[in-house]
Protein backbone atom coordinates (compact mmCIF):
# COMPACT_ATOMS: atom_id res chain seq x y z
CA UNK A 1 0.00 0.00 0.00
CA UNK A 2 2.88 2.41 -0.33
CA UNK A 3 3.53 3.09 -4.23
CA UNK A 4 6.59 4.29 -5.38
CA UNK A 5 7.23 7.95 -6.44
CA UNK A 6 8.10 9.04 -9.80
CA UNK A 7 11.23 9.74 -8.73
CA UNK A 8 11.62 6.28 -7.00
CA UNK A 9 10.44 4.76 -10.10
CA UNK A 10 12.73 6.39 -12.17
CA UNK A 11 16.12 5.75 -10.13
CA UNK A 12 14.55 1.75 -10.30
CA UNK A 13 14.44 2.25 -14.28
CA UNK A 14 17.83 3.80 -14.49
CA UNK A 15 19.25 0.40 -12.26
CA UNK A 16 17.12 -2.03 -15.01
CA UNK A 17 17.71 -0.88 -18.43
CA UNK A 18 18.57 2.16 -20.50
CA UNK A 19 15.05 2.28 -22.25
CA UNK A 20 12.78 2.07 -19.47
CA UNK A 21 13.02 5.98 -18.16
CA UNK A 22 11.81 7.09 -21.56
CA UNK A 23 8.69 4.00 -21.75
CA UNK A 24 8.26 5.30 -18.17
CA UNK A 25 7.48 8.64 -19.39
CA UNK A 26 6.49 8.02 -23.29
CA UNK A 27 5.73 10.84 -25.64
CA UNK A 28 8.48 12.48 -27.05
CA UNK A 29 11.69 13.23 -25.55
CA UNK A 30 15.23 13.88 -25.79
CA UNK A 31 17.55 11.12 -24.49
CA UNK A 32 21.07 11.24 -22.95
CA UNK A 33 23.54 9.40 -20.66
CA UNK A 34 22.11 5.91 -21.74
CA UNK A 35 18.54 6.77 -22.04
CA UNK A 36 17.61 7.73 -18.34
CA UNK A 37 18.72 11.20 -18.77
CA UNK A 38 15.22 13.14 -20.26
CA UNK A 39 14.20 16.21 -21.61
CA UNK A 40 10.85 16.69 -22.70
CA UNK A 41 9.88 18.15 -26.43
CA UNK A 42 6.70 19.33 -28.02
CA UNK A 43 4.88 16.88 -29.54
CA UNK A 44 4.71 17.48 -33.55
CA UNK A 45 3.30 14.93 -36.24
CA UNK A 46 5.38 12.79 -38.79
CA UNK A 47 5.12 9.69 -40.46
CA UNK A 48 8.30 7.03 -39.16
CA UNK A 49 8.75 3.81 -41.26
CA UNK A 50 10.72 1.03 -40.28
CA UNK A 51 12.68 -2.19 -41.93
CA UNK A 52 14.74 -4.71 -40.45
CA UNK A 53 16.30 -7.86 -41.62
CA UNK A 54 14.35 -10.86 -41.45
CA UNK A 55 17.44 -13.46 -40.36
CA UNK A 56 19.12 -10.95 -38.48
CA UNK A 57 19.53 -9.94 -34.79
CA UNK A 58 21.70 -8.21 -32.35
CA UNK A 59 21.61 -8.55 -28.96
CA UNK A 60 22.63 -5.43 -26.69
CA UNK A 61 25.53 -6.91 -24.95
CA UNK A 62 27.15 -7.69 -28.76
CA UNK A 63 26.35 -4.17 -29.85
CA UNK A 64 27.73 -2.44 -26.60
CA UNK A 65 30.80 -4.64 -26.74
CA UNK A 66 31.74 -3.83 -30.71
CA UNK A 67 31.19 -0.46 -30.03
CA UNK A 68 33.53 -0.83 -26.90
CA UNK A 69 36.56 -2.70 -28.87
CA UNK A 70 35.69 -0.60 -31.98
CA UNK A 71 35.95 2.82 -29.54
CA UNK A 72 39.61 1.29 -28.39
CA UNK A 73 41.00 1.06 -31.66
CA UNK A 74 39.63 4.16 -33.94
CA UNK A 75 37.04 6.98 -33.75
CA UNK A 76 37.71 7.17 -37.93
CA UNK A 77 34.08 8.74 -39.22
CA UNK A 78 32.07 8.09 -36.08
CA UNK A 79 30.58 11.78 -36.50
CA UNK A 80 28.70 10.40 -39.64
CA UNK A 81 26.47 8.28 -37.20
CA UNK A 82 23.71 9.23 -35.20
CA UNK A 83 23.71 6.48 -33.23
CA UNK A 84 26.74 5.43 -31.96
CA UNK A 85 26.31 1.45 -31.88
CA UNK A 86 25.16 1.62 -35.81
CA UNK A 87 28.81 2.97 -35.84
CA UNK A 88 29.65 0.31 -33.88
CA UNK A 89 27.99 -2.27 -35.86
CA UNK A 90 27.43 -1.47 -39.45
CA UNK A 91 30.79 -2.85 -40.68
CA UNK A 92 30.06 -6.33 -39.33
CA UNK A 93 26.92 -6.81 -41.16
CA UNK A 94 25.93 -6.52 -44.87
CA UNK A 95 21.96 -6.57 -44.32
CA UNK A 96 23.34 -2.56 -42.12
CA UNK A 97 25.26 -1.51 -45.08
CA UNK A 98 22.70 -2.72 -47.50
CA UNK A 99 19.74 -0.40 -45.47
CA UNK A 100 22.06 2.30 -44.92
CA UNK A 101 23.82 3.07 -48.65
CA UNK A 102 20.52 2.36 -49.86
CA UNK A 103 18.46 4.59 -48.00
CA UNK A 104 21.39 7.07 -45.94
CA UNK A 105 18.95 9.49 -43.58
CA UNK A 106 17.90 5.95 -42.05
CA UNK A 107 19.14 6.08 -38.24
CA UNK A 108 19.30 2.73 -36.63
CA UNK A 109 17.21 2.22 -33.87
CA UNK A 110 18.61 1.25 -30.04
CA UNK A 111 21.12 -1.88 -30.33
CA UNK A 112 19.46 -2.81 -33.94
CA UNK A 113 18.66 -4.00 -36.44
CA UNK A 114 15.57 -1.84 -36.90
CA UNK A 115 16.06 1.20 -38.95
CA UNK A 116 13.88 3.94 -39.15
CA UNK A 117 13.37 6.82 -41.06
CA UNK A 118 11.10 9.97 -40.74
CA UNK A 119 8.50 11.70 -43.02
CA UNK A 120 9.84 9.06 -45.78
CA UNK A 121 9.11 5.35 -47.03
CA UNK A 122 11.39 2.66 -47.36
CA UNK A 123 10.80 0.81 -51.00
CA UNK A 124 10.41 -2.83 -51.25
CA UNK A 125 14.32 -4.08 -50.96
CA UNK A 126 15.47 -7.41 -52.11
CA UNK A 127 13.59 -10.30 -50.19
CA UNK A 128 14.94 -10.80 -46.76
CA UNK A 129 13.65 -7.55 -45.31
CA UNK A 130 10.15 -6.66 -43.08
CA UNK A 131 9.14 -3.24 -43.97
CA UNK A 132 6.39 -1.32 -42.37
CA UNK A 133 5.36 2.50 -44.02
CA UNK A 134 3.93 5.16 -42.97
CA UNK A 135 3.26 4.95 -39.11
CA UNK A 136 1.37 7.75 -37.41
CA UNK A 137 3.35 9.87 -34.38
CA UNK A 138 0.64 10.39 -31.81
CA UNK A 139 1.45 12.49 -28.71
CA UNK A 140 2.30 9.32 -26.90
CA UNK A 141 3.01 6.27 -29.19
CA UNK A 142 2.84 5.07 -32.70
CA UNK A 143 -0.32 4.50 -35.06
CA UNK A 144 -0.51 2.40 -37.97
CA UNK A 145 -2.73 4.09 -40.08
Amino acid sequence: DKPFSREELHRLCTKLGSDLNFCLEGGRQMTSGRGEILTPLDFEEFTVSLIKPLDLGISAKEAYTKFSNKMSSTTKDRDKFVNDLEWGLIDDYEELQYIKNKYPKSIMSGSGSTYYIINNQFNTPDNGYWIKNNLKAIPNGIKVV
